[in-house]
This record gives structure tokens, sequence and C-alpha cells, in this order.
């Protein structure tokens, strides 16, 4: 998608996708006869992001040969004054032979000798064959309206402004190289062949979803690396007990199965350190859960404790069924929301959402958009945090979803930012056929 400023710009742009001029990217040469427009086209093309790229060496040995030798052979390519339109085809067809080059912008201004027609019909002529777009600019006035006309006939684009030629050619550098990154991104590239697929369909009903033991969600976390911290699910205190004094300080937990909203039922206590102090809370949240429940034994959650500096929330739901990542499948497939995360993510409400599948540089944008992202990159002073492997784990977590689509939710919160890691701190999964 391009969009247009104005009307002009929009008519112009039509005009352009109509010729199918458009470069492959930003890379541009400029071949002039006439300094001053020169570096003002130059000026222009970099403050509107065009690369006004090095030519190579045989490029300019080959100008060096033909062009007379008080030219620049630098880029712009100044012909001179003087030059016709002979010289202008050394030029033009000398930078269209770089391969460091996506298109050409001439330049011509009317002088004593300068063949305006003859120049427009050569321009015509090269551009017939020419595998990148050739882009005039004729300034002067009445005095080159002939050699426009030539140009129009021909179908070859023009310009009467070097501001607007080189905001033109630079939107339609951008459009070709958006248009390749937003190529739907096949589901195929994600899909690898499930582990745990039995024991996730083992646990399906036919009618309502279920939620995923925790022993299985994180099963399936490692099965595609995912950061997690070290933990334990357990009924015994005994067991529990063991591993937790091996990795204090640690987190005790209710079990997602018995308690989805740990808060709100006193099912999360944080900073165990002390084997006494285990003990009190394991046989605590015990009784809670089964006074809750009616479970006698439920399982507890020993989780070595993460200091995050910053906690995120992802999230993913599915619409349509679980085939809709096959060619019969219906439905759009998994939307990953991501943004702040803690026990207030629903009261900040700084929420991005991805489409599964997603490139990427696609979910780094989408990231960018939420306040949160600011923080992550360091705000204020504060430390840079591990952008990179947060989008490590964004990418996973698409792998997962696409390999078991069976989850219809999906509830990541908090993963835990430091400096160095994304870490999955607690996760709720849920499947439904």
């Amino acid at each position: 998608m391009i969009l247009a400023e104005n009307s002009e710009e929009l008519f112009k742009l039509m005009e352009m996708m109509k010729l199918k001029s458009i470069p492959r990217g930003k890379r541009i040469a400029i071949v002039t006869n006439a300094g001053g427009p020169g570096i003002i086209a130059v000026d222009r093309a970099e403050k509107e992001g065009l690369e006004v790229v090095n030519l190579g060496e045989k490029t300019r040995e080959k100008l060096l040969k033909d062009l007379p030798e008080e030219s620049n052979i630098a880029n712009p390519v100044d012909i001179l004054g003087d030059a016709k339109k002979d010289r202008y085809e050394d030029a033009i067809l000398a930078v269209l032979d770089d391969i460091n080059v996506d298109s050409v912008l001439v330049i011509l201004t009317p002088q004593l000798i300068t063949e305006i027609k003859e120049t427009a019909e050569l321009i015509a002529k090269i551009s017939l064959t020419a595998a990148k777009p050739i882009y005039s600019c004729f300034l002067g006035g009445k005095d080159i309206q002939g050699g426009q006309r030539i140009l129009e006939l021909n179908n070859c684009p023009w310009f009467n402004d070097i501001q607007e030629a080189t905001h033109i050619i630079a939107k339609l550098a951008n459009y070709e190289l958006e248009k390749d990154r937003a190529k739907p991104i096949s589901s195929d590239e994600f899909q690898k062949r499930p582990k745990y697929k039995k024991e996730v369909l083992e646990s399906l009903n036919e009618s309502s979803p279920v939620i995923l033991s925790d022993s299985l969600a994180i099963s399936l976390l490692e099965e595609f690396k995912v950061d997690t911290p070290k933990q334990l699910v357990t009924t015994s205190l005994e067991e529990g007990r063991d591993f937790a004094s091996l990795i204090f300080p640690v987190a005790i937990k209710a079990t997602a199965e018995d308690l989805a909203h740990k808060t709100d039922f006193k099912g999360l206590y944080l900073d165990i350190r002390t084997i006494s102090e285990f003990e009190e809370i394991f046989e605590l949240l015990k009784q809670t859960i089964t006074k809750t429940t009616g479970n006698p034994a439920p399982n507890i959650l020993i989780q070595e404790m993460i200091d995050g500096n910053l906690e995120i929330f992802l999230g993913a739901n599915r619409e349509g069924n679980s085939e809709i990542y096959l060619k019969e499948g219906l439905g759009f497939g998994h939307l990953i929301a991501m943004g702040k995360g803690g026990i207030f993510t629903e009261v900040y409400k700084d929420i991005s959402h991805v489409l599964v599948p997603e490139r990427r540089e696609e979910i780094d944008k989408i990231l960018s958009q939420t306040k949160v992202s600011k923080i992550i990159d360091g705000y204020r002073g504060k430390p840079r945090l591990a952008r990179e492997k947060l989008l490590d784990l964004i990418m996973k977590l698409q792998n997962l979803l696409v390999s078991y689509p069976e989850i219809i939710s999906m509830d990541i919160n908090p993963v835990m930012l430091t400096e160095n890691r994304a870490v999955v701190v607690d996760i709720k999964l849920y499947a439904k056929k």
C-alpha cells in the first residue's frame, strides 16, 4: 500500500504504477548536465531515504573513458552543460549496467546546444529494453515541453520538479520493499512434528475447552526451547522440599488446573528462603486448594525466583477449529497479544496484536506500537532489556501454536524480561478440538 498525501500525488503514483516504473530498491544513480540541480537532487534523494550509491569501479572506468575529463564520474554523474544526446547515452547506459543501482534519474536543463527532443527520444529508446526504471526530470518551462511530450507519448515516467521526482521515487521504492516483506507467510514454515501430540489429544473432551496441566504445558515450552525457570510439579512435601533446598529462593504456586488466577485465591507465594518457611506455606497452600476445589491431593508448582526488570504479557486466542493450519481448515488462526504484564495488565491495556504466522521484523514493528516498548529499549537512563530475546520467544510461541493448533487460548503472565533473558514464569494453556 502507498499512502498519497494529496490528489496530485495520487494521480502521479497511479501513473507510475500503470507504467510499471517501480524500482527494486532505494539505490539511485543521477545523471545531470548541470551541477546545481545534481546537488539538489542528491540532497532531496537522501532526505527522502533514497541511497545515492557509490558507483562500481567498472562503471567509473567506463565513464572516465567516455566522458570529457572535466566531467564528474561520481554520483551524481555531471556530464557538463555542453552535453548532447550521445553523452547522455554513454552515461545512462553505464549507470544502468551497475549492479549497485536500482533506478536512474536523468536531469536535463536547456542550454545553448542541448538536444532536448533528441535526448527524450534516446531515453524512450533505452527504456524499451532497460531492466531498471529511468525517470526523467526536464527543467526549463516552455523550452522543454517538446521533450516532455515525447516522453509522455512513449510511456516514459517524467517530472518537471526535482523534489517531486525524488519524493515519488522514494515512495515507489518503499512500496516495493514493503510488498516483498508483506507477502503472506506460510504456516508450513513454523509447523514441526509435535512431540506431545498424543498427550494433548488425550486431554481434550468433545464439548468445552480444557486447561492443560502445568506439567504438560512446561513440556511444550521445553520442546520449543523456551527459557523457563528451574521448576517442579509435585504433590509430595518431601520431594518439593528437597528440590527447593537446592535453588532457594523459590516461589510456590497452585497449578493452573486448580487455580487459574493464583493471586485471587492466595495461590501464589513468593521469595521463600528457608526450609521451615517452605514447609509451612506448602501445607497452607494445599489446604487452600483442597478447600477451594475439593481436590485432596493437589499438585504444587515450585519454581526458582527470577528477578526481572520488567513483566511482559503474552497471550493468544484461536479463531476457527483445530484444523485452521490445514488446507481444509476454517478460521483466521491464532492472534497473539503482547504488552505490559503483571497483575495490572487489564488496567494498563497496553496491548498490540499479531496474527499467526508473522515475520520477525513485522512483530518487532508491532511491539514498537506499545508503550512498554520504550521501557524495553531503555527509558530515561534505565538499562536496555533483552528485546531480541523477547522476539525469539514470540517466534517460538508461533511454532508452538501452529504445531499444536488444538490450543485455543494461551496466557503467559508474566514473562520476566531482564537485560539478557526473556523467561516464561507462568503459563496457562487451554485446548479444544
